[in-house]
This record gives C-alpha cells, structure tokens and sequence, in this order.
C-alpha cells in the first residue's frame, strides 16, 4: 500500500511539474521551486530556535516546559519540511500545515486519538510500568580502605 502511496505522489509531483511548467515557463517554474525551499528551511529553522527559546526561557524561570507550549510546533515543521521537497503538490500540502484553522483542527484529532489510547491503554505502557521494586540501597565511601 505505501508503495503505491508513493508512486501516487510522485505522479502528482510530475503532472504539477508540467502543467505548471506549461503554464509559467520553465525559468519561473524552477524559480518558484527554489523560492519555496528557501522560504521552508528559513521556516523550519526560525521554528526550531522558537521551540529552543521556549525552553530556555522556562529553564531559567526554572518552570518546566509543557507539551501545550509546543503543541502546533511539529504541524509547522512539517509544514516547512514539505516546502523544500520540491514540488508543487507537496508545496500546497505544506502551505495547508500553515492555516490556523486546519493546524488547529488536526491538533483536536491528534488529542482525542492519544486520549482514546491512554484510556485502551492506561497512562504508563512502558516495560515496567506499574511495577515497584523493592530494595536496599548502601552509599560506600571509596576513600576509606
């Protein structure tokens, strides 16, 4: 299925290719491919130093950093990762990551989708969740012998 996915995509970005090729010429057509990777990685980096300062800031007012601070951060990196594919199909794919109301809605989705397998799931599904060892701990000192 992925395969097939794949080769779905890779016409899309063809038939773009040409039809907008045919419609603006092949000079402007490769100048709006080279603008649009530009404008993602300016995108994907500026979003990257945000997050990072998110956290810097909370770190020095010694808060810790929340999911809800960078809840929309991975639909805007996405977003911009599409960008500099190149291509038109993934261009409007990526400009779609960009719309608040469709950020927004997705972010819905992806909630309800996690709380749903919290609920199936229990919150902790790590190997040794749940489980309590006991135990006794002793500190040596090295430096006497």
């Amino acid at each position: 299925m992925l395969r097939w996915l794949v080769l779905l995509w890779i016409c899309l970005e063809v038939a773009g290719f040409i039809w907008v090729g045919e419609w603006l010429g092949l000079a402007l057509t490769l100048l709006l491919i080279i603008a649009s990777m530009v404008i993602g990685i300016a995108l994907l980096r500026r979003e990257g130093l945000r997050a990072a300062n998110i956290m810097i800031q909370k770190m020095r007012a010694g808060e810790a950093a929340l999911a809800e601070d960078f809840i929309e951060t991975p639909f805007v990196m996405l977003g911009a990762i599409l960008l500099i594919i190149p291509g038109f199909f993934s261009d409007m794919l990526g400009l779609l990551c960009f719309v608040p109301p469709i950020r927004q809605y997705f972010v819905k989705l992806l909630s309800k989708l996690t709380a749903k397998h919290r609920r199936q799931y229990g919150q902790h599904t790590g190997i040794n969740a749940g489980r309590t060892f006991e135990g006794e701990y002793q500190k040596k000192d090295e430096r006497r012998k």
